[in-house]
Parts: structure tokens; C-alpha cells; sequence
């Protein structure tokens, strides 16, 4: 039986969970297919704790309000449940790829090169994230025809669809009174909506959602 090392990181720590798989010829490429799918999965972890994290500091700012900035990391990542919804991800990604897990255990050592560079990549992203900054996908290409200028354009376009949204939402639930953890996630809810509605639209041309959602990440990074 061979053993594949599959990178799971959560709250700082690096684990690494042994599974048992197929023969040495397939280890390698399952193993860059594992991880790319971990790194898909996790992007979207990382978006939602982006916008977390930024409404956080935003509202902190306005109330002239000063905190530690590791510790606001550290209070982030446990409100957002990084550590479980990491643990639960890698889960279902190995087991989409039949994977039979035996033992975890954490190590010092990360002797595999490529989960090496995947322990590095999800700690940017989480580290762009807990800071209230959209991440990239790591590794991913943006095409040239994913200007700054048709990127906003389409941006614009789930902007407009998302206040479309929200005023029917209102004239549903008038008279009805939210709390504000209702509203923050009704307001999630639209805006995620809206974006898988507008990136259907345009799959033929944009490609995957990943593609477009990291250009936005960085067109707004270099503002």
C-alpha cells in the first residue's frame, strides 16, 4: 500500500493526513489533482472570511476602535471556523477521489515539494483574507482578454443584479423586522447570487469562476 501525503492547514498549523491510494505510478498526479481541488475549495473559504474579516475592520475603524492586529486574526479564524470547515473540505476532497483515510498525524517535515508550495499558497491566502483582502487563487492564470475594464464591466453588472435583488427581497419581507446578523446574511446570500448568475452568463467567455473572481482579486489589490 502507498501512502500520499494530503496537506490540510488550519489556524497556523500544517497537518498532514495519510491516506491510502493507488500505486507508486499515479501517486505523483494524484497528488497535484488533490491538492489543486483543496486550493479550489479553500479559495472560496478564504472569500468568505475576506469579506468578513473587512466588514469587521471597517466597523471597527469607524468606532475608533484599536486591536491587535495578530490577535483580531486569531479571533477571526475561530469566528469563521477556518480550522472545521478546512478539516471538513479536505474531507470531502478526498473522498471525491476515493481516498480511504488510515491515521493523521502532525509533522514538521513537509518532505513533498509540491505540499510544500500548497502550505505556502493557503497560508497567503489566508493571510490576504484574515487582513479584509480578496485572495487569488493560487497559480491561476488571467487571460488577456480579462482586462481591468471588462472585468469591472461584468462586476458592475452583478452589482446592478444585486440591488435588483435586494429590492425585491424588501418588498417580500416588508413590515418584517431583521436582526442585523439576518441582514448581513441575507446581504451574503445576494451577493453570492448574483455573482454564480452573472459568471453563468458569461462562462463561454470568462471561463471558470475561479478565473474572473482572481482577477477582481487583483485589479483591486493594485488600487
Amino acid at each position: 500500500t502507498v501512502r500520499l501525503a494530503a496537506l490540510l492547514v488550519a489556524t497556523g498549523a500544517v497537518a498532514l493526513t495519510t491516506w491510502s491510494l493507488w500505486p507508486d505510478s499515479q501517486e505523483d498526479e494524484l497528488l497535484a489533482k488533490v491538492l489543486k481541488e483543496l486550493r479550489r475549495k479553500l479559495f472560496y473559504i478564504a472569500r468568505d472570511v475576506a469579506h468578513i474579516a473587512k466588514d469587521v475592520r471597517s466597523q471597527l475603524q469607524a468606532q475608533g476602535v484599536r486591536v491587535d492586529d495578530e490577535q483580531l486574526r486569531q479571533e477571526l479564524a475561530v469566528e469563521c471556523r477556518i480550522a472545521e470547515r478546512f478539516k471538513a473540505v479536505q474531507a470531502e476532497v478526498l473522498t471525491s477521489f476515493g481516498c480511504s483515510e488510515e491515521t493523521i498525524a502532525t509533522v514538521t517535515d513537509e518532505s513533498a515539494e509540491e505540499v510544500k508550495q500548497h502550505a505556502e499558497d493557503v497560508r497567503k491566502m489566508m493571510k490576504e483574507a484574515l487582513g479584509g483582502v480578496q485572495p487569488m487563487l493560487p497559480g491561476i492564470e488571467i487571460p488577456p482578454e480579462l482586462s481591468e475594464d471588462r472585468v469591472l464591466e461584468v462586476y458592475s453588472e452583478m452589482q446592478t443584479l444585486k440591488i435588483e435583488k435586494a429590492k425585491k427581497l424588501s418588498i417580500q419581507t416588508r413590515g418584517r423586522q431583521f436582526s442585523k446578523e439576518e441582514l448581513a446574511s441575507a446581504i451574503a446570500l445576494l451577493s453570492q447570487a448574483s455573482e454564480q448568475d452573472v459568471l453563468a452568463k458569461y462562462r463561454g467567455s470568462l471561463g471558470e469562476p475561479e478565473v474572473f473572481l482572481s482577477a477582481v482579486a487583483l485589479y483591486g489589490q493594485s488600487k
